[in-house]
């Protein structure tokens, strides 16, 4: 739509011109994909794909950097080059080739339905596709709907109500993918106890419809033309050594008035990055708990709706609320004060995530710090599971009573073996034992030869079962 006939159209009937709810609603598609996927990120590279907790912390965390490092590369591409309909339009669809990839790695490719290389090639490729899709498309966006409106004193007030939307729409997605998508990694699929697979489809067809939403408005959207990299300009203006003749008095005044507003932005690196950690440390964190919240079970990965939750909370109560009260008492919160409030309360919440830690650390039953030795480990990976088993199998036969819950369930259990010895082989045998002593069936029974890593799933009747555990070093020829 051209400009000048959209100054002219700009409706007095309504708050916006239509076509920004085409902007809305791809924004509120492309959050949900975004945060559907992000949300159960670290539970697939640490029980699906097999990586240490270390290493997926440190893929989540270079995940989480990409994105936010292409939002210079996708700004540059569309103030220089594309425009930014057609990078977001572009960058969008790289976006969602991305989201198909990881999907496709959560199919398990490996004998007995389990992930193998191609699985984690595929997955590491889908989130580098991913970053630079969702980064590249990042600050565009908002910046397109804000074209949409005047220069003026009322096109102002509904550039105000836009973004308020707006911000809304990526809460609202946030909130709905973070509590969806761990139940639907629950899910079973491909003869296994969980399906990664399917909840991340979801938020591929979210990404979809987003682009469709999108498009649907293009006919009307104001499109500026590129006005040139204005990250460079800003970079020659304000560097000593760049170029200052070419830009007047008043553009250097403008470039240098930013200069403040940066290093007022330098501690933000450092919430963020303590912030991010809700969905990697915390979250595996909360693995090692029951999750238990009176009659409600939360999942480990959907702790991080509480963020969502707290911001369409607390917006209305503090803007209406907590800040003309504190204004009332004399204390007026600039937006600099806000920030370091914000700050500090972060770090007091690590303070109390800390000793959350010690205290569950003291409930897990200690592992020896023996060299050389090969662990059994029983993850209680399903909601509704009747056993929690936090222990350890070294080098002896163990029986083992986790608790068993009153409730009658149906379920299933995961055994996973690690060798950590390369020089022997080792035999697992798993059993359900019901509350009268009586062996029901043999879970696991295989000797696992060096160097190879077993993940067993089984399902169980309903009823209340203890669980009897076997762990030999050597083949059971060797040990019976």
């Amino acid at each position: 739509m051209p400009e000048s006939d959209y100054r002219e159209d700009v409706g007095a009937d309504t708050p916006y011109p239509y076509h920004v709810f085409f902007i809305i609603g791809n924004e509120f598609c492309e959050r949900y994909a975004y945060y559907g996927m992000r949300s159960i990120l670290i539970i697939f590279l640490t029980y699906f794909l097999g990586f240490s907790k270390d290493e997926s912390t440190i893929i989540y965390h270079s995940y989480i950097a990409l994105c936010y490092f292409f939002p210079l590369i996708g700004g540059i591409i569309a103030d220089s080059y594309l425009g930014k309909f057609r990078t977001i339009l572009i960058l969008s669809i790289v976006y969602l080739f991305g989201m198909v990839m990881m999907t496709v790695s959560a199919v398990p490719f490996g004998d007995d339905n389990t992930p193998n290389q191609t699985n984690t090639i595929l997955a590491l490729c889908a989130l580098a596709t991913v970053a630079i899709g969702t980064g590249g498309i990042k600050p565009c966006v908002a910046a397109l709907g804000g074209d949409q409106f005047q220069d003026t004193e009322k096109g102002r007030e509904q550039l105000s109500g836009f973004f308020s939307l707006f911000y809304a729409s990526i809460n609202a997605g946030s909130l709905m993918s973070t509590f969806v998508s761990p139940i639907l990694r629950e899910l079973q699929c491909f003869d296994r106890a969980d399906c990664y697979a399917i909840a991340f489809i979801v938020p591929a067809c979210l990404m979809f419809v987003a682009i469709i939403a999108f498009v649907a408005g293009s006919s009307k959207y104001v499109q500026k033309p590129s006005s040139g990299n204005v990250f460079g300009q800003f970079v020659k203006a304000v560097c000593p050594c760049g170029d200052k003749s070419r830009y007047t008095a008043a553009q250097m005044k403008e470039f240098k008035s930013v200069l403040p507003i940066i290093v007022m932005y330098i501690p933000l690196p450092f919430f963020w990055a303590l912030f991010s950690m809700q969905g990697s440390r915390w979250t595996l964190s909360a693995t090692q708990t029951e999750g238990w919240v009176g009659n409600a079970k939360i999942r480990p990965d959907q702790m991080q709706i509480m963020n969502p939750i707290m911001i369409l909370a607390f917006l209305p109560l503090f803007q209406y609320c907590v800040y003309p009260a504190l204004e009332w008492c004399g204390i007026k919160m600039t937006p600099l004060r806000k920030m370091s409030a914000g700050q500090l309360l972060t770090a007091l919440a690590f303070v109390v995530a800390g000793f959350v830690q010690l205290a569950i650390d003291a409930d897990l039953t200690p592992i020896p710090d023996y060299k050389d030795q090969n662990s059994v480990r029983v993850l209680n990976g399903l909601a509704d599971e009747d056993f929690t088993a936090k222990s350890s199998y070294w080098n002896f036969v163990e029986d083992y009573d986790p608790y068993v819950s009153p409730k009658e369930k149906s379920g299933s259990m995961r055994v996973r073996a690690i060798l950590i010895n390369p020089n022997v082989n080792y035999h697992l045998r798993y059993h359900l034992i019901d509350s009268d002593g009586i062996e029901q069936r043999m879970v696991v029974d295989k000797t696992v030869l060096p160097g190879n890593k077993e993940d067993e799933s089984t399902e169980f009747d309903r009823g209340n079962f203890k669980i009897k555990a076997y762990f030999m070093i050597g083949s059971i020829d060797e040990r019976s």
